[in-house]
């Protein structure tokens, strides 16, 4: 096995277990953090919050330090499944370059949003609407990117076969 290929399946282990992790952390929050990345007002923000109590809050808090390595291994294996292996080998020039940049792009979203939440979290004068909007913004963008690269994966390696 190349050694290129070893730290793509290391990265992509660790990206596997930093995700299960926060799983774990995150587990019996209700509602789903996407209830709190998605909310696009303080009140909405606010009410998750509330619903999960402080010891949510917490658990919600403490996953950051897995979700910030999580997104880095992310960023790193979209980038390296783009240019390193067969998986969209069929496409070129623009596309090759946009698939390139996707998962790096969502992962800078994704930062953003953290740090966001960090912030609301640590104040509660910090959830103004402007806040909770760019949050919420910063997080549907990084979904919508995550998920047009996962359908562009599966489509690619679909038509592959045929």
């Amino acid at each position: 096995m190349s050694v290129r290929r070893q730290l793509l399946w290391s990265i992509g282990l660790a990206a596997l277990v930093l995700f299960a992790s926060m799983q774990f952390v995150l587990a019996g929050l209700d509602p789903n953090i996407a209830a709190l990345q998605l909310s696009f007002t303080p009140e909405a923000f606010r009410e998750v919050l509330r619903a999960w109590k402080q010891p949510g809050v917490d658990a919600y808090r403490s996953h950051f330090p897995l979700d910030f390595a999580f997104l880095i291994c992310y960023a790193i294996l979209g980038y390296m499944l783009a240019t390193g292996t067969s998986v969209f080998a069929r496409l070129t020039g623009k596309r090759s370059t946009q698939l390139r940049s996707v998962l790096p792009i969502a992962a800078a979203f994704d930062a953003c949003e953290n740090i966001s939440h960090v912030r609301m979290l640590a104040s509660d004068a910090a959830i103004t609407p402007i806040a909770v909007a760019l949050s919420g913004t910063f997080s549907l963008v990084k979904w919508l990117l995550t998920i047009a690269f996962v359908v562009a994966a599966v489509a690619s390696l679909v038509v592959r076969r045929r």
